[in-house]
């Protein structure tokens, strides 16, 4: 339709990993303008640096936010250390308080979605954490 598209991919890992690069080239390859910055939402001062490098960018206003943040800590949950039971808490519950009071009130967000393992909504054979 001729609408530019923009968007902001952030992960802890930036656009290190294959798995990223190869999703950040197809999104591209659909004329997508994406940045990828690295940054742990679970990190307020992380969150706030992010969110204004992407003002100082040449992208627009944030309309929308997807929140896919995940740890993944393989172990059976009786098994979890409390170290594990943090870091996948922490990046679901601590990410989402973060954009929820560091995104700009100005943004007058269209969309604020926030995402769930698949295996909490399905469950699994053995209680895992990220069904957190």
């Amino acid at each position: 339709d001729g609408d530019a598209v923009e968007g902001v991919w952030y992960s802890s890992g930036g656009q290190g990993s294959p798995d990223a690069a190869e999703g950040l080239n197809t999104l591209r390859e659909m004329g997508v303008d994406v940045l990828a910055p690295r940054c742990d939402l679970s990190s307020a001062p992380g969150v706030a640096n992010m969110l204004q490098d992407c003002a100082r960018s040449d992208l627009p206003p944030i309309r929308g936010c997807i929140n896919a943040a995940m740890v993944l800590q393989d172990a059976i949950f009786d098994n979890m250390t409390l170290a594990q039971w943090n870091a996948t808490v922490g990046s679901k519950a601590q990410s989402s308080w973060n954009l929820h009071t560091l995104l700009p009130e100005s943004a007058h967000l269209d969309f604020f979605i926030q995402l769930s393992s698949l295996a909490g909504i399905n469950g699994s054979v053995e209680p895992r954490s990220q069904s957190s």
